[in-house]
């Protein structure tokens, strides 16, 4: 029930579980945010760093455009790194490795099982389908953008309950992307906590792994701390390994 409270309405407390149980009925009517669907994602400004962030992680929706249109196959091998497409040609990549599980490949959940030699190559397909300047957020790139600007340890201060898709959450797999909207970051990014760790384009260790952001529905809370960061080797993918772009001005040469 809805109650007014002076001139403002107070929505009852929907559980994390309810939230999630949301994003899968949106996904059997249609879920009708556009942004979550299209194939270009919405960004948000990093303000005085000149640079966009999307506002959510890749969907299965929007990554669904770079397998349908042959990503991964010799038609668009020129956007894989050398090292990515012999690893896909090893491995026999032909879509995200959890594409078929109905626990993870709900459009409107964060697609996942993509290693950052598929992050990488989607985001240079994008860029050349959109003639748009789209990649993998450096480290400190995702951390300005996560950051409260008042210091606290997650995107919207310090710590509450079902502002994120944590372990804590009891959730047990990732959830439609938005549906944690008191966990927004200040720039207006949201799932920068919990739901899914995201691939960045900064080394962690000695050329060996890239450094992941933002925590996962694996993990506990700890783990979304705006500065934490974890590890993975470029050929690695997992069902809490996601992706989130960032845009950059693009200039043409005079």
């Amino acid at each position: 029930m809805i109650t007014l409270i002076g001139e403002q309405f107070a929505y009852p407390v929907v559980s994390p579980r309810l939230r999630a149980n949301v994003g899968s009925i949106l996904t059997i009517l249609g879920d009708p945010r556009q942004e979550v669907i299209d194939r270009e994602p919405a960004v948000m400004p990093v303000v005085d760093f000149g640079f966009e962030i999307a506002k959510y992680p890749v969907t299965n929706a929007q990554y669904w455009y770079f397998v349908d249109d042959g990503g991964y196959t010799t038609k668009w091998d020129r956007v894989w790194s050398e090292e990515g497409w012999k690893w896909r040609d090893k491995k026999q990549w032909q879509q995200p490795r959890y594409w078929d599980d109905v626990r993870f490949n709900q459009p409107n959940q964060p697609v996942v099982g993509v290693s950052w030699y598929e992050a990488e190559a989607y985001a240079s397909w994008l860029s050349e389908v959109t003639s748009k300047s789209y990649r993998l957020p450096t480290e400190e790139e995702w951390e300005k953008a996560a950051r409260d600007p008042n210091g606290g340890n997650y995107p919207w201060g310090d710590w509450e309950e079902g502002y994120a898709n944590t372990r804590e959450a009891g959730i047990d797999r990732p959830s439609a992307v938005g549906l944690f909207p008191k966990g927004v970051a200040h720039c207006g990014a949201h799932d920068m906590a919990g739901n899914v760790w995201e691939w960045t384009n900064s080394w962690y260790d000695e050329d060996k792994e890239f450094a992941v952001c933002g925590g996962s529905w694996y993990d506990e809370l700890n783990g979304s701390h705006v500065l934490n960061s974890s590890w993975s080797s470029p050929h690695d993918w997992d069902n809490y390994l996601g992706v989130r772009l960032v845009r950059v001005p693009h200039f043409s040469g005079s």
